[in-house]
């Protein structure tokens, strides 16, 4: 299957993983995957990490 994108698309597309290339936002992204948190708890962690 061929995968064909207009340049709207594309400029969707590209905008979203913008998005993902902020450090911080991968670390909150990853301990919400990682299960179910309070905002303290992400705040915490993200916090921890930048030390």
């Amino acid at each position: 299957m061929e995968i064909v994108f207009n340049s709207g698309e594309l400029e969707v597309l590209a905008s979203r993983f913008k998005i993902l290339a902020e450090p911080t936002r991968l670390l909150i992204l990853a301990a919400l995957c990682n299960q179910e948190r309070s905002v303290q708890e992400i705040c915490d962690g993200v916090t921890a990490h930048r030390r």
